[in-house]
């Protein structure tokens, strides 16, 4: 065998030594992320921290931890410490993996940092991680850093500036290591930052150079992968659509030749977007049908993002049924997930404002407001805006102006698009409010900003409420034309129908009317009919749907018809007097049969008492003899024991006695209940049965109690605990209330019987009202507490949290037979009895036990939940 000299031998393996640490340096680090965050499936990282405490050290223990990391990240909220736990495990990760040699999660680690210190605003922090990594990894953290500068930090600022020198030195890294997948994402940051800065036409050649990169290769695929980023981060505005909504037909072409029939549905819903927003409804509408039907064909689960723009899409076109449909959908869809929850709540608050249903509306906007202003998301804003504007049309402007003024004052804002809404917010407030001057200037405000707000418009990249264009000129001109100005209002609404984006079918129908209003004002006879008459189109296709919106209104969980049946019951006045007699009657007869056991306790008591006495006396006269006769002491012992047993055998007769008698007075009360229940099945009138219902629980109330007496060792008190959760027990299943939970947190105490019996009709009442009025159907929870205080005092609440008592409620002036009967019975108690609604509905009842059974023992609270 033939040996290399020596010489020729080391020169091998140095030449083999250098290609391997120029590879490693030039080619290392291959990472497989992107630059947003992976986001897991799960939510609770708990579990995941759990299971970590027991794993060995090795790389299935770095994948959890950066797992755990990614949850955190997406919990993070402006108030919490997320960020500073993403920050503890990546880092746990990344020394784990520096031991075991992870290349991958050495990479993902150092990402998480480099996002976290960049979520601090600590850049310089980030350039020093991007700087210890190499390759691959080295891109990403650059374009990472290079994304912040872009759409962090104001365009003269340092970050900014730096954005640029960092995406080049990212793509010159990339095309030295030949990877064709960073070259493309730096490409993408080179297009968001042209958008960014105003040069539509510098982004749009830096999308065409991916996309032509891709058709060259024949991959359809990514070509309309790029296509779609194209369509989605041009910024939109009347110069730029046609262009948006070329881009995602070219994806949806693409996609189909490539057989990815999901993202060319996602295409087409971005499409849906486009097209509303600029009149092309038809179009719109056609191209939404086939994203559901690919959808359905390939069984995707519609994301909550669908059900929003479906059901906006129809809000838009004044399809108003159909749009509660799918707003209602997509809330069901979400289930108890708050993240997934906004998207249908913003889609029905927009529905109900349309359909002039202003309250509704603002309570979805208002948990919208309160979620987004927690995460700093700038669509705040939108929703200050809306909520603002809702007050002031549902007859509150002062209100409405009170609640803008704090809003801004807490949010400030810089954007020209921003200060547009607003200007055009407050001159509706002032209009309404009728400060004509202040009015007119800060419409006259909104529409100096018009420009501006749409040139500011064409450099952002995210989808915005605008009025720019179209809606600031209807605005101006149904001010102008309310105000008899008719000149004026005509000139802007003309203009505002030639540029009419964003235009929904409410806008269009109040603009034809007002422009009917102007010309005829004004002898233009001719085009007053031609306005009338579209008008009328538009008002007949908008109402001839009021019957299907009706229908699918009863459907809707949050709407309680249970006010219009009051309505109609006050105004049948004989029906309602035969029911309050018929009530009364229950009550009195209820109220005569407790007195009358009252009294049945008080005689046995007495007697039992004479007995006692009695007894004693003749003990007293048998200690007497024995002192004085200690002769017959023996048989005076006898004697004695005698009539000791006899006086057990009396306390046991007696027992005996008040059971059979809380036995027979409970049985007796469920022949009441059987008569009752008798009763109802002939009648037929709803009310009647339901007031019927009621006397049965409440009689329901007093038999169980007395069921407690005779089947409990204590015949004289009421087991509190165990009675209240009877109770409970029999009402949930009476008045089906299976979808509520029930919290109980009751002291073991024993109440004398005498506030045993108001105790539980109270309960009663309020439990009932709770189950009938509070949740609509929708699932909730009600929270019976009884706790004992300082000197006998006792607290019983029942509390629900469902929607409360109307603004105008007065207990004082309330004159409802369960109001009554709890003021009767909290006065029977000699108690303090309090209700109130303002978060839900909360009955509290104050009074002093009578009973001392429960003196002198620590409390602690019994708690259930059915």
């Amino acid at each position: 065998m033939k040996h290399l000299p020596l010489f020729t031998m080391r020169k091998w393996i140095c030449t083999l030594t250098f290609l391997l640490l120029f590879s490693l340096t030039c080619f290392g680090q291959a990472t497989r992320g992107g630059l947003p965050v992976k986001k897991e499936t799960e939510k609770d990282p708990s579990p995941l921290l759990e299971k970590i405490a027991q794993m060995p050290a090795d790389t299935n223990k770095v994948n959890l931890l950066l797992k755990v990391s990614h949850i955190y990240w997406f919990a993070r909220t402006l108030t919490n410490e997320a960020v500073d736990s993403v920050a503890y495990y990546a880092g746990q990760a990344l020394q784990l993996s520096y031991v075991l040699g992870f290349t991958e999660g050495v990479n993902e680690a150092k990402f998480l940092q480099c996002k976290v210190v960049l979520e601090r605003s600590q850049f310089k922090d980030a350039l020093e991680i991007a700087g210890s990594t190499y390759g691959e990894e080295k891109v990403r953290l650059l374009l990472l850093i290079g994304e912040r500068g872009v759409f962090n930090f104001p365009a003269d600022s340092k970050e900014y500036k730096q954005a640029l020198p960092l995406i080049g030195q990212a793509a010159a890294i990339a095309e030295k290591a030949g990877s064709d997948k960073w070259l493309n994402e730096c490409s993408v940051l080179t297009a968001k930052y042209c958008f960014n800065r105003g040069d539509v036409a510098g982004g749009r050649r830096a999308f065409m150079d991916i996309i032509q990169r891709f058709h060259r290769y024949r991959d359809p695929g990514s070509e309309a992968h790029a296509w779609s980023q194209l369509g989605t981060w041009m910024p939109e505005n009347n110069s730029t659509y046609s262009d948006i909504i070329h881009s995602h037909e070219m994806a949806v072409k693409y996609y189909r030749q490539a057989n990815n029939l999901k993202e060319a549905g996602y295409s087409l819903r971005d499409l849906v977007i486009v097209r509303g927003n600029h009149e092309q409804i038809a179009q719109a509408e056609k191209d939404m049908l086939e994203m559901l039907r690919l959808f359905s064909l390939i069984h995707e689960t519609l994301s909550m993002t669908t059900y929003y723009i479906v059901s906006d899409f129809y809000r838009f076109n004044g399809r108003y049924d159909k749009a509660l449909s799918w707003g209602f959908a997509g809330l069901k869809a979400a289930g108890d997930d708050p993240d997934k929850q906004i998207k249908p709540y913003v889609a029905l608050g927009n529905t109900y404002a349309a359909l002039k249903r202003y309250d509704k509306a603002i309570q979805f906007y208002q948990i919208v407001l309160e979620y987004e202003a927690n995460r700093s998301n700038p669509d705040k804003y939108m929703d200050g805006y809306k909520i603002a504007n809702f007050m002031a049309a549902g007859g509150e402007p002062k209100k409405a102006l009170r609640f803008l003024n704090e809003f801004l004052n807490k949010y400030p804002t810089n954007s020209l698009n921003n200060k547009e809404l607003f200007a055009s917010t407050y001159g509706y407030i002032y209009d309404l409010l009728g400060n004509q001057k202040l009015a007119e200037q800060n419409y006259l405000e909104m529409l100096r900003l018009d420009k501006a707000a749409d040139q500011e418009n064409g450099t952002n990249m995210n989808d915005r409420l605008t009025l720019t264009g179209g809606g600031a000129l209807f605005i101006i001109g149904r001010y102008y034309t309310q105000h008899a100005r008719y000149k004026e209002g005509k000139k802007y609404l003309d203009a505002s129908l030639k540029d009419p984006q964003y235009f929904d079918r409410d806008q269009e129908l109040e603009t034809h009317s007002l422009l009917f209003k102007a010309d005829s004002a004004l002898g233009n006879y001719i085009p007053a009919i031609r306005h009338f008459a579209r008008h009328k189109i538009l008002n007949d296709s908008i109402n001839g749907l009021a019957a299907t919106q009706k229908i699918s209104e009863l459907n809707i969980k949050y709407e309680a018809d249970k006010k219009s049946k009051d309505i109609k019951l006050l105004e049948n006045k004989q029906k309602l007097q035969e029911v309050v007699i018929q009530r009364s009657n229950t009550i009195r007869n209820v109220m005569i049969a407790g007195v009358l056991v009252l009294l049945l306790v008080a005689t046995l008591a007495i007697l039992a008492f004479r007995s006692k006495q009695k007894i004693n006396k003749k003990l007293e006269f048998q200690q007497e003899a024995i002192n004085s006769q200690n002769i017959i002491l023996q048989s005076l012992l006898y004697e004695k024991d005698g009539l000791l047993a006899d006086k057990d055998g009396l306390l046991k007769e007696k027992d005996w006695l008040l059971r059979e008698v809380h036995h027979r007075v409970k049985n007796n009360l469920q022949i009441i209940m059987s008569l009752l229940r008798a009763q109802a099945g002939f009648l037929n009138n709803t009310d009647a049965k339901e007031a019927i219902a009621e006397s049965e629980n409440r009689v329901n109330a007093i038999a169980l109690i007395h069921q407690k007496l005779y089947n409990n060792a204590q015949i004289a008190s009421i087991n509190m605990p165990a009675y209240v959760s009877d109770l409970v027990n029999n009402l949930s299943s009476g008045l089906g209330a299976e979808n509520i939970k029930f919290i109980q947190a009751v002291d073991p105490l024993n109440v004398d019987l005498s506030q045993a019996v108001p105790i539980g009709l109270i309960l009663n009442e309020a439990i009932t009202n709770a189950v009938k009025y509070a949740f609509d159907n929708e699932p909730g929870k009600i929270m019976i507490s009884f706790k004992k205080g300082d000197h006998d005092r006792v607290n019983l609440v029942v509390k629900d949290n469902g929607r409360g008592l109307p603004e105008d409620f007065d207990a004082i002036m309330n004159k409802s037979l369960g109001m009554q009967m709890m003021n009767g019975l909290s006065r029977q108690l000699r108690g303090v009895f309090e209700i109130s609604g303002r978060e839900g509905v909360m009955v509290s009842v104050q009074f002093k036990l009578s009973s001392t059974l429960n003196n002198g023992s620590a409390i602690k609270p019994v708690f259930q939940n059915s």
